[in-house]
């Protein structure tokens, strides 16, 4: 990391990079049948969108709650990316609801598969759209990545 960046780079840099770890936890604890898939695709998903509204200009804060519908209803209407991060703002229940047994004592049941694999599919797409729009170095020793592109895809 440069000494000195800007921090809107290093912040949408560092974004980028844990979607894309999230996102390869996400593939591989689902590829084990593992109901946790989904609260790791739901990170994944939450790094890509926290990404674009930095360069958006947009602070998400307390305000949104980790809930990526509220995320989603600030950001501009001619972002490309907002109807398909729209396909999967769902995985907010599943990430929060879905992760602590119920006040009886009961487990939720995990998504359906498939459902999860066209949420792997639509994140998958976006948070491949997004790395290569702001051409972050997600290799894993490169942790600290910075972009050099701070405008919102468009």
């Amino acid at each position: 990391m440069a000494k000195g960046s800007d921090p809107t780079a290093k912040k949408i840099g560092a974004q980028v990079w844990l979607a894309n770890n999230f996102l390869s936890d996400a593939r591989l604890l689902h590829s084990c049948g593992s109901r946790n898939a989904v609260n790791q695709l739901f990170y994944a998903v939450e790094a890509a969108l926290i990404a674009v509204m930095t360069a958006e200009g947009v602070h998400v804060g307390a305000q949104h709650r980790h809930q990526l519908a509220a995320i989603l209803d600030d950001m501009p209407d001619e972002n490309p990316l907002k109807a398909d991060f729209r396909k999967v703002e769902g995985l907010t229940s599943y990430a929060t609801t879905y992760r602590y047994a119920t006040p009886g004592g009961n487990v939720p049941r995990a998504p359906k598969r498939d459902d999860v694999d066209g949420w792997l599919d639509t994140a998958t797409s976006i948070i491949g759209i997004v790395t290569r729009h702001f051409g972050v170095d997600v290799t894993p020793d490169e942790f600290n990545a910075v972009t050099t592109i701070t405008a919102p895809p468009r």
